[in-house]
């Protein structure tokens, strides 16, 4: 399918938005306010770069969503009209996406999977990075789900030490 005058539409194909829930977002990176995960207004290209940049470890129907609205500049409401869904889910979707994609343990599996073992590896991009539920992580890990938790425990405890470490390094520094 394309768009009149425009590029052929690579998202097409992408199914439709999953169950939402709402939470509360503080975003780690300055420059990535609410207000742009919400898409209610223009981010700088930096920041829009960052997240198309960090949605490559992302599944390809989240990586797509986040290319055409990020990359593309698509507005939500034009992307719902293409892949015939209402603009409300995928909107709350696509904000899901960006809090996953600014948060501390994304941010830090992207930074340290490298040295870790596979199956912490696995662990960490399967459930922190695609946002896998632990019930569906653990059978296509093969894996048993208290350790598919105890792993996932673990990073997310590496991410908020890594972090409180950073913080107490900035308030020495600026003593």
């Amino acid at each position: 399918m394309t768009s009149p005058g425009g590029p052929p539409d690579t998202i097409a194909t992408i199914g439709k938005a999953s169950r939402l829930s709402s939470s509360s977002f503080k975003p780690p990176h300055p420059s990535l306010s609410r207000a742009a995960v919400d898409r209610r207004c223009d981010i700088d290209p930096v920041s829009a770069q960052t997240l198309v940049n960090r949605a490559e470890w992302l599944q390809d129907d989240e990586r797509d969503l986040i290319r055409e609205v990020y990359g593309r500049g698509r507005s939500v409401h034009e992307l719902a009209r293409i892949m015939r869904v209402p603009s409300r889910p995928l909107g709350k979707r696509i904000s899901r996406i960006v809090r996953r994609l600014v948060s501390r343990p994304y941010v830090f599996v992207l930074m340290h999977h490298h040295v870790w073992s596979a199956q912490m590896r696995d662990v960490a991009i399967t459930c922190i990075v695609q946002g896998r539920p632990l019930r569906e992580a653990a059978p296509r890990l093969n894996l048993s789900y208290h350790t598919v938790r105890r792993s996932r425990d673990l990073i997310l405890h590496m991410a908020e030490a890594a972090h409180q470490g950073t913080r107490q390094s900035q308030r020495g520094a600026a003593s």
